[in-house]
């Protein structure tokens, strides 16, 4: 097969299905299980994947999304039973975060993705979707072509659909360029911005970028100042253990009208792997280091909550705070886990930071 650049598709497994795709005019791949057939539509054509893809594909469900390849490979952009679907803008950064999820690679290497591209990806999407997160790299150095990207966002969906902007919030310090985002952007907008530090020597350090907590600053305020949604994220790492609680009266004293502060538990992997020996701290330490910060920032009126953390890595007084925050394909427990009692509740532990640190995760 040769699409160029991808072909996107949904998928079919029924009738039903096929009806209502073919209504709507997308393109998709009807899937034969018993007789491992894949016929794209409405090109007609038939494959037989290797068995490997093929079994991948026999996990997906109606009505999910894809964009296949010339080379037979595949990447799932929508599941259509997942509240955790996100549309990745670029993957290029403007900071170079030390404890970033992603490789120092990945954020360097030139997007070449375009907003017709992106909202293609969108048009496949249901209308009726609960929840979408746009992310990144950072999804603002798309520029003045992310705007078409926001557009699309109000045209498409309905006026429920919520949606998440992660960014590191240094471009909205540009008011010209904050006028004519919000001006693009739909309802139900949540922004979720990054702070490590409480000046310019405790943040920069982190995202190894000179200037970036100055523009961030400047961003949330303005954002705030605009009446957005704003939620402040804070990952404790090795760095900024020390000082959590001069962070938290920093963000009390300077942003008023946030939406809460989520302190998170590090993910293992990219970045935060590579540099392990300088961030990774037990939860169970991180939690501590942060139980008076959360104290200071509830004091102020501000709501919080705990990303990540397993629930024996934190007081039990403190578990109304903790969040079913990690995706659904990233979500491992220990066998032990098994006897814990209040495993239903736990949101668990990322995959890449079991492998990678030996933690010990203890059942209660």
């Amino acid at each position: 097969m040769n699409y160029g650049t991808g072909y996107i598709a949904a998928i079919a497994k029924s009738e039903r299905a096929y009806a209502e795709l073919s209504a709507e005019q997308k393109n998709m791949l009807f899937v034969d299980t018993e007789r491992q057939i894949y016929r794209f539509f409405p090109s007609g054509e038939v494959i037989v994947p290797e068995a490997s893809a093929a079994a991948v594909l026999n996990r997906l469900a109606e009505f999910d999304v894809a964009e296949f390849f010339s080379d037979s490979s595949f990447h799932v952009l929508f599941r259509d039973d997942s509240n955790d679907n996100a549309l990745v803008v670029t993957n290029q950064c403007n900071s170079n975060c030390v404890m970033c999820p992603c490789s120092e690679g990945s954020r360097r290497r030139i997007s070449h993705e375009t907003s017709e591209h992106l909202c293609r990806i969108l048009e496949y999407m249901p209308t009726d979707a609960r929840f979408l997160t746009l992310t990144g790299g950072e999804p603002t150095l798309l520029g003045n072509s992310l705007f078409p990207v926001l557009r699309k966002l109000k045209e498409h969906f309905e006026d429920f659909t919520e949606f998440q902007f992660l960014t590191n919030g240094r471009t909205f310090s540009d008011k010209a360029y904050l006028r004519q985002f919000l001006d693009a952007a739909p309802q139900h907008l949540h922004y979720g911005i990054p702070l490590y530090g409480f000046s310019a020597e405790t943040h920069d350090p982190i995202t190894r970028a000179d200037g970036s907590f100055l523009q961030a600053v400047s961003g949330i305020k303005a954002l705030l100042h605009h009446g957005c949604d704003v939620e402040l994220r804070i990952v404790v790492s090795k760095l900024n253990l020390s000082y959590m609680d001069a962070l938290a009266q920093f963000i009390a004293a300077n942003f008023q009208g946030l939406s809460h502060v989520s302190v998170m538990a590090a993910e293992m992997c990219g970045a935060a792997a590579a540099n392990r020996q300088e961030v990774w701290v037990d939860y169970q330490e991180a939690f501590q280091a942060s139980k008076n910060a959360v104290k200071i920032l509830l004091s102020s009126g501000i709501n919080v909550m705990l990303f990540n953390f397993p629930l024996c890595k934190v007081e039990r007084g403190y578990w109304a705070l903790c969040q079913k925050s990690i995706s659904d394909y990233k979500i491992r427990y220990y066998d032990t886990c098994r006897e814990c009692s209040v495993k239903d509740l736990c949101g668990g532990v990322f995959r890449s930071t079991l492998l990678l640190t030996g933690m010990e995760l203890n059942p209660i």
